[in-house]
């Protein structure tokens, strides 16, 4: 399709809204999605990079075709993680659709309830919603769904790489399933059913097999993702080394000297710009915060610095959401991963990341969020933070491994565009008991056979055989969360009530019990610790000192208190690195390098400080010679193992070794290798982690005490260490021998071990 028959194939509406708003062209994204919407009865799946065009390729057919042939329905459903990212696409949607009078509908738990009410009465238009808003509507509202859905053409996916494998995508893709079962329900064998299609948008994907079968679903229509030839985008990336030592006495996480030069670089760095800080925890975003606004004070200059994570009020993360995309000033923003996602902040001019980012997608995801104009190059910034403490352990604690993670992270999407597949697993039990007890709730009551069949035929749990079910629904009416009557029907029992009819059921990640923060009755964010009064803590990038508490209402009551608090949040979010990142890593240790001032240097981004810090680092491991082979002794009976694989892999062999030789004391380290208390030698214990993997290796006996092991009676998948579960919200509503075999199957990799396993 060229790009004048593609802006021909618009609805009048829109092409007037493109001359009206100077748009000179289609971009090719856009007329591949158009192509598609158009000439074939296909699911699409739009990977692109950021700022490509690709909420309007989504949206322009799809509007075209609902404007052209209107639906008796809402015709369109958007679904969001974020409630944020609907709120903003919210505004530029109903601008388009004004001409056209196609409405435009927020639902979730912060929308107008007159509009919600309105569309209730009179189902059209564009709904937008997030999936535990969908929860809600097929827990409370299911009588509703059919004349809400009935016509229903698209459904659009937004950031769907955030869904493919986490517990959220696993529920949307059966909350989606079984909205089709309804608006379908009773059509007759001669008509044709509803089936909506589906449009995926991520600028992170390089698994398109999966995310096409992600999108395809149940639906037996094929999911195509359209090639198009997108010159790659030059990025501009630097890395800076900073040094914090500590010593004894010293407070971490306050305003010293150390950090004081980090936020010193910082307000250079960012002056005159408008920037995201990115952190991996919600404790470094309002440290960096805080000290930029304090250097800002002692220097006289503007307090332009902001904080933004999911710990602080709505009103605070809406107003700098707000400033950073409309305010004449240059907004810098500390932040999580909660602007990591599409939300428009308007044009920004630079990142800066504190550390190493969770995973090739994220520093995809991260980077992506400037440079989004054509005349833009993308900026980064890493800030590469060495800790120095008194009295090493071994020679591999002094080395910054998150400065080899950061090397491998760019060498690999620079050179190969490679980011990671995605895994969702088998068996998440957990939110096989939020679909089993949200569908009770739509049901009523329903037959532990009609139960199955709707359950295990939702895509999330095709692996869970029929038995495994009905062990599953058995406990579940034995602890009183289901009830089975007379006539042999199952509905939610009084034990499960105040469980489902509580908001936060419709969430299936879990959140920390936190405590809500008062300044003169506003709402400043919450804290997982309950502070005594007259203490202070950090939050919002600001110290307060506490007045008041109330412990049954959760309140903390504060009033603002100068100078610097300390950081009262625990480290966040482990990271868990694909092995292709850490066989980057055994490259960039063992390949030569030239002298760090040539111009033939491989990493050009890293400053002379890092070139100088990555030069010890080769010098450690060279006088361990872990470039040559893969154990070190570091100690007396204490080895460090490197066996070069996953996390996940590094894991599996760690919990083998424990498994095979009791008493071995194994630490997995850095989620590069682990350590091992051995009295033997290096060849000994190269043997023996050899002999090992090529065992017949049973995840399933992983963490079980000997003592229990021995027993004739013991079966090793009736138990599991609440550590070593797959984590899940309704964990404990599950028997603990499907959390073993979740953890054994969906963790543990013993498959990719011996695959990718290099012999010692």
């Amino acid at each position: 399709m060229t790009e004048n028959e593609a802006y021909q194939a618009l609805a009048p509406f829109i092409r007037d809204f493109c001359y009206a708003k100077g748009w000179d062209r289609l971009r090719p994204i856009q007329i591949a999605a158009i192509d598609v919407i158009k000439n074939t009865d296909c699911h699409l799946l739009l990977p692109s990079g950021t700022a490509s065009g690709k909420t309007e390729a989504a949206f322009l057919p799809a509007l075209t075709e609902i404007f052209n042939n209107p639906p008796k329905s809402v015709g369109i459903l958007y679904i969001s993680p974020l409630k944020a990212l609907i709120n903003d696409q919210f505004g530029r949607i109903e601008e388009l659709l004004q001409e056209a009078y196609i409405p435009v509908t927020k639902w979730h738990g912060d929308a107008s309830y007159a509009r919600k009410n309105k569309l209730l009465k009179s189902p059209s238009g564009v709904m937008q919603t997030t999936p535990e808003s969908l929860e809600s509507l097929l827990m409370n509202r299911s009588g509703m769904i059919h004349a809400l859905f009935s016509d229903l053409r698209f459904i659009i996916i937004d950031e769907v790489h955030y869904f493919l494998d986490s517990p959220r995508g696993l529920q949307l893709s059966c909350q989606l399933e079984r909205i089709t079962r309804i608006i379908n329900a009773n059509k007759k064998a001669e008509e044709a059913p509803v089936i909506p299609r589906r449009i995926g948008l991520s600028a992170t994907i390089s698994d398109y097999s999966g995310a096409e079968s992600y999108i395809t679903g149940n639906t037996g229509i094929r999911t195509i993702t359209p090639e198009v030839n997108e010159p790659p985008k030059r990025v501009r990336l630097m890395a800076e080394r900073f040094v914090i030592r500590h010593t004894a006495g010293k407070e971490q996480l306050v305003d010293d000297y150390d950090y004081t030069k980090i936020s010193e670089f910082l307000v250079k760095m960012t002056q005159g710009k408008k920037a995201i800080i990115f952190c991996n925890t919600r404790a470094e975003a309002e440290i960096y915060a805080g000290g930029c606004k304090r250097y800002a004070e002692r220097n006289n200059l503007p307090d332009l610095y902001r904080v933004h994570h999911g710990s602080l009020s709505k009103s605070i993360r809406e107003s700098a959401e707000k400033q950073m995309k409309s305010g004449d000033d240059p907004i810098v923003t500390a932040a999580t991963v909660t602007l990591e996602l599409g939300i428009d902040l308007g044009e920004l001019d630079r990142i800066i990341q504190i550390g190493t980012p969770f995973s090739v997608s994220s520093f995809v995801q991260r980077l992506g969020r400037s440079g989004r104009l054509e005349t833009k190059v993308p900026e980064m910034i890493f800030c590469v933070i060495d800790e120095e403490k008194q009295g090493y352990a071994s020679s591999f604690d002094e080395i910054n491994w998150d400065m080899l993670f950061i090397i491998a992270i760019i060498e690999i999407y620079t050179k190969e565009r490679w980011v990671e597949p995605l895994d969702p697993g088998r068996y998440n039990y957990s939110l096989l008991y939020h679909q089993t007890m949200s569908s009770l709730c739509t049901a009523g009551s329903v037959t532990a056979a009609k139960l199955a069949e709707q359950i295990l035929t939702l895509p999330a749990f095709a692996s869970i055989p029929k038995d495994e079910y009905k062990f599953f629904l058995e406990n579940l009416v034995e602890i009183g969360h289901i009830t089975k009557d007379e006539d042999s029907r199952l509905t939610v029992g009084f034990k499960a009530e105040p469980i489902v009819d509580n908001f936060q059921f419709y969430s299936v990640f879990e959140a920390e019990e936190e405590f809500i923060v008062k300044c003169k009755g506003e709402i400043i964010g919450s804290v997982a610790t309950l502070f005594t009064p007259g203490s202070s803590f950090a939050l919002a990038g600001r110290a307060w000192k506490v007045t008041a508490i109330d412990e049954k209402a959760k309140t903390i009551s504060v009033l603002p208190l100068e100078g610097s608090a300390r950081i009262f949040w625990l480290a966040e979010q482990p990271i868990a690195f694909h092995i292709k990142v850490i066989r980057k890593i055994r490259e960039i240790i063992t390949r030569d390098l030239p002298p760090i001032d040539s111009k033939e240097y491989p990493y050009p981004f890293l400053s002379q400080f890092c070139r100088g810090r990555i030069s010890q680092i080769r010098d450690i491991i060279g006088q361990a010679e872990i470039n040559i082979k893969n154990i070190a002794k570091i100690g007396a009976g204490k080895y460090a193992v490197f066996p070069w694989v996953g996390t996940r892999q590094l894991y599996t062999l760690s919990y083998a070794l424990a498994a095979k030789y009791d008493g071995m004391k194994i630490i997995p380290k850095n989620n590069l290798y682990i350590e091992c208390d051995f009295d033997g030698n290096a060849a000994e214990l190269a043997a023996i982690i050899n002999e090992v993997v090529a065992s017949d290796i049973n995840a399933y006996e992983f963490h079980i005490p000997k003592e229990q092991k021995d027993r004739s009676d013991f079966d090793p998948k009736q138990s599991i260490p609440k550590q070593f579960q797959v984590p899940g919200k309704f964990n404990k509503y599950v028997p603990p021998a499907l959390l073993r075999k979740q953890f054994a199957e969906d963790f543990c990799d013993v498959p990719g071990l011996k695959e990718n396993f290099e012999n010692m």
